[in-house]
C-alpha cells in the first residue's frame, strides 16, 4: 500500500469518534510481514493468557486457536 494512501487513511481515522470521546487516537503502521507476524503471535499469547486467567474452559479455548493472520 502506498505511504501516501496510508497517511490519508490515518488522517481520516483521527476524525472518527473514540471510546468515551477520549483522544488522541494512536496508530501503529506495520509494514513488514515479520512485524505483523510478531504482533499476531504476541496478541495470540496474550489472548490465551487472558482466557486462562478468566478460567475459560479448555474446550472453548481450543475452538479459537486459528492464527490471527
Amino acid at each position: 500500500m502506498p505511504a501516501e494512501l496510508i497517511e490519508t487513511l490515518l488522517t481520516a481515522a483521527t476524525y472518527a469518534p473514540s471510546a468515551h470521546n477520549r483522544q488522541p487516537w494512536r496508530f501503529v503502521v506495520l509494514t513488514s510481514p515479520e512485524s505483523k507476524h510478531e504482533l499476531a503471535t504476541a496478541m495470540g499469547q496474550k489472548l490465551q493468557a487472558d482466557l486462562e486467567a478468566d478460567n475459560v474452559p479448555e474446550s472453548v479455548i481450543a475452538q479459537d486457536r486459528s492464527p490471527l493472520l
